[in-house]
């Protein structure tokens, strides 16, 4: 299984980085835009698989660690996925659905490696420069893409539709965003062993790298409230059965 998601996501990642690209120095078109979301999506479903595909376990939490094959496997698809899709080769404007001060934004590749595999997965694989917020830090987070806690085995699926996202993009007349198109809208995250999704509301902004591809340079994360009376605080993503 992990082999099966990682050649999807290694595909994914690729077709950014090979057929992404427009024109050099051209608009940012929204199949551009829809490659580099989809490269995220099947990300996210990818670092699950090649954890638990290597013999992930449950994160007990401080002092306890994972299997090192897991993490590693994670770290890599991780690694892969995030320098693909992001342009962490600057800064990133990255705020999490789940993140708390002073960590709450996470503008560096470290950042976002802690909060997709956990700090424990991250001192085990990652290099001592990429240990978050610094390597002697007490700071301690769950990894969001891993989901080995509170009894969740991993994310099976995406869903988005880009029918239902919306978009500012340049168009005839109006050159605003042309550069830097930005996209909101819902995705779903598909948990294992369930039809629970966890739905979050995303917004992407994008840029041209020097090397042509399309990537993130902002990305907003917030749970999705359901409908009914307005949540004065929303303290977990809401599982909703599709």
């Amino acid at each position: 299984m992990a082999r099966f998601q990682c050649f999807f996501l290694a595909i994914s990642v690729a077709s950014v980085r090979a057929f992404g690209s427009g024109p050099s120095g051209g608009c940012v078109t929204q199949q551009e835009m829809n490659r580099t979301i989809s490269a995220f999506a099947d990300a996210v479903p990818a670092i699950s698989s090649a954890y638990w595909g290597a013999g992930g376990t449950a994160d007990g939490g401080p002092g306890t660690n994972s299997p090192s094959e897991a993490c590693i496997a994670a770290y890599r698809v991780a690694t892969d996925a995030l320098e693909g899709a992001y342009n962490y080769d600057g800064k990133v404007l990255f705020k999490p659905t789940f993140t708390t001060t002073p960590y709450t934004y996470r503008v560096k590749l470290s950042g976002a490696l802690s909060y997709f595999i956990g700090t424990n997965c991250l001192k085990i694989a990652g290099t001592a420069e990429e240990q978050f917020p610094a390597p002697d830090s007490e700071f301690y987070e769950y990894g969001f893409a891993i989901q080995n806690y509170r009894g969740r085995t991993g994310y099976l699926s995406t869903r988005w539709d880009d029918k239902a996202f919306h978009y500012q993009i340049a168009s005839a007349g109006k050159p605003q965003n042309c550069e830097t198109p930005i996209a909101m809208g819902e995705m779903c995250f598909k948990r294992n062993g369930t039809n629970q999704f966890d739905c979050v509301d995303k917004t992407f902004a994008f840029n041209r790298r020097d090397d042509n591809t399309v990537v993130f340079t902002t990305h907003h994360s917030s749970a999705a409230v359901p409908s009914g009376p307005l949540k004065s605080l929303q303290v977990a993503p809401v599982p909703t059965e599709l």
